[in-house]
């Protein structure tokens, strides 16, 4: 496991990276992480601040979808069940999450468009 400092900056600069529109580059800051505990909190956190603070489903969603796709490979690559299998419940949360946010009814103030909407 890597000393909290480090993944604090790690998420500081994917914070940074998502407010200036590179989805791509918080999501490669986060996989950076070396402990996929740690890296699949930060996506959630990162989801929220896309969601709450930016107002963006778009991005929202293709952070989910990184989120999920990344705590997939690491369930995975795990040789321990138990960790695969958290992996797996943090990955099934923060799709879980993305989508109920998706629904218009919360009457939040963001604006939800069907195109936004996750497929599949």
């Amino acid at each position: 496991m890597e000393p909290e400092e480090t993944r604090t900056v790690a998420e500081r600069k994917a914070c940074e990276l998502l407010a200036a529109g590179s989805v791509s580059a918080a999501a490669a800051t986060i996989t950076a992480i070396a402990d996929p505990e740690a890296a699949l909190e930060a996506f959630a956190q990162l989801c929220q601040r896309a969601y709450r603070d930016l107002k963006s489903v778009p991005t929202m969603t293709a952070l989910a979808s990184e989120a999920v796709g990344f705590g997939l490979q690491c369930a995975a690559a795990s040789p321990v069940p138990e960790s695969a299998s958290r992996y797996k419940g943090r990955a099934r949360a923060i799709a879980y999450n993305a989508g109920a946010n998706c629904w218009p009814g919360w009457g939040d103030a963001v604006a939800i468009e069907p195109a936004d909407m996750p497929k599949g």
